[in-house]
C-alpha cells in the first residue's frame, strides 16, 4: 500500500461499513465512528482483505496516549500494511477518538537499553 492511497483505502473502508456505524454526510464521516470501528472487529473488509489487530497501547493507568495498529492483509497478493489509529485517552470519558489520525506505518525492531539496579 503506497502511502497516498492509505486515505482512499480507509475511506472505502468506512463507506462499506457505514450501515455499522453512525454516518450522516458520506463527504465527512467522524473520527469518533471510525474509530469505534476500527477498535472493534470490522464486519465488512473490501474483497480479498483480511485484517487483525497488532498492537494496542493506552487506557486505564497508562497516560492519555492511546492507539491501536491493525494489519491488513490481501489474501491474493499476501501483501501486508500496517494502520496506526491514535487517539487520546481520559479515565472520566474513555478513548476520544476525534483527536487522532490514520498513519501507515511499519514494524521495526529496535534494541533498547535500560538501566536496573545494581544487586
Amino acid at each position: 500500500m503506497k502511502k497516498e492511497n492509505l486515505g482512499k483505502f480507509m475511506k472505502d473502508l468506512y463507506l462499506l461499513n457505514k450501515d455499522h456505524m453512525e454516518i450522516e454526510d458520506e463527504d465527512y464521516i467522524g473520527e469518533d465512528a471510525k474509530g469505534e470501528l476500527f477498535e472493534y472487529k470490522i464486519p465488512v473488509l473490501p474483497d480479498d482483505y483480511t485484517t487483525e489487530i497488532v498492537k494496542s497501547h493506552g487506557g486505564e493507568g497508562m497516560g492519555d496516549i492511546y492507539y491501536l495498529v491493525r494489519r491488513f492483509t490481501s489474501v491474493s497478493n499476501k501483501e501486508d500494511f500496517y494502520v496506526k489509529k491514535s487517539a487520546s485517552y481520559s479515565s472520566y470519558e474513555g478513548v476520544y477518538w476525534e483527536y487522532g489520525e490514520e498513519t501507515l506505518v511499519e514494524p521495526v525492531q529496535k534494541t533498547i537499553t535500560v538501566y536496573e539496579k545494581v544487586k
